[in-house]
């Protein structure tokens, strides 16, 4: 029995709705510092290592050859010099990708604590219905001036307590 065939309709390169969200949701994933580490520089580590490591060799090969009398080979210190800042590089990229993941897990824990439910922006459809288990949008809007005058204020004060130290010190 042969198989059915199927038209495909002029709309079938335009992506769909779930397929503009995967999209979308690939494109946030790429931001994520950790799954940028894992994906990768973690690979580029571990390669940048092997060639150093072969580099390395090469020149150490070459040192005792060096002792026996034999003509240095040219070009391995350059190569080395390359693998070396090819590897630190890497390993700054890392430092700096799992300094942001540290900062955004701070970050993302601040929030949880000073905003635990989650903000939603009022409807015009729905006004009335409010969410029990979120904050509307002015409301969150007060929290937030609120915890600016907070900060405004320790600063201040902080501020006021160093000023009258150094002033008594003296």
């Amino acid at each position: 029995m042969a198989a059915p065939m199927v038209q495909q309709s002029p709309n079938q390169n335009v992506p769909s709705q779930g397929q503009q969200q995967q999209v979308q949701a690939n494109k946030e994933v790429e931001i994520d510092p950790i799954v940028k580490i894992k994906q990768y520089l973690l690979p580029r580590l571990k390669d940048s290592l092997v060639a150093l490591m072969n580099v390395s060799g090469k020149i150490l090969r070459q040192n005792s050859l060096l002792e026996e009398g034999h003509k240095p080979q040219e070009g391995l210190q350059q190569m080395f010099e390359r693998s070396i800042e090819e590897f630190y590089s890497i390993c700054d990229q890392l430092e700096a990708n799992l300094r942001l993941a540290l900062e955004m897990q701070a970050q993302q824990t601040d929030s949880t604590r000073y905003t635990p439910l989650p903000v939603t922006i009022p409807k015009s459809d729905n006004s009335g219905l409010a969410d029990q288990q979120s904050i509307p949008y002015p409301q969150f809007l007060v929290t937030v001036k609120q915890q600016i005058a907070c900060a405004k204020d320790m600063y201040e004060l902080l501020a006021d307590f160093t000023k009258k130290l150094s002033e008594s010190q003296r």
